[in-house]
């Protein structure tokens, strides 16, 4: 068994207000848990404006993120704030295409050129 230590997710204040949190890693059915977590605590932090979400360097994608990201976008639609991804590498992409998931957190992933 691997030692997995999770997603790396670090936060930056953009000078707009907005968040800017950026992942990287695998995210898989071992690592969704801590990548939920540390999501939830960003966003019970910063409930106040806008957080974009930086994926890119999220080299794979298991469903089990994925599922993930669909809680969040359900929990927050009620919420004061807002979430929005605003990259996302070809793993996500490739997941998003193959569930035929149109769009995610304001994200749209870009037709497939195959």
């Amino acid at each position: 068994m691997l030692d997995k230590a999770g997603p790396i997710i670090t936060q930056e204040q953009l000078p707009s207000g907005a968040l800017l949190v950026t992942v990287t890693g695998d995210l898989d059915m071992d690592t969704a848990p801590i990548f939920d977590h540390g999501l939830h605590v960003i966003l019970d932090g910063h409930q106040d404006g806008r957080v974009l979400l930086d994926l890119t360097a999220a080299v794979f994608w298991g469903f089990s993120a994925l599922r993930v990201l669909w809680r969040i976008e359900r929990e927050v639609a009620d919420k004061q704030y807002r979430v929005r991804i605003v990259g996302a590498g070809r793993s996500l992409s490739l997941l998003l295409e193959l569930c035929q998931v149109r769009t995610l957190l304001h994200y749209d992933p870009p037709p497939s050129t195959e």
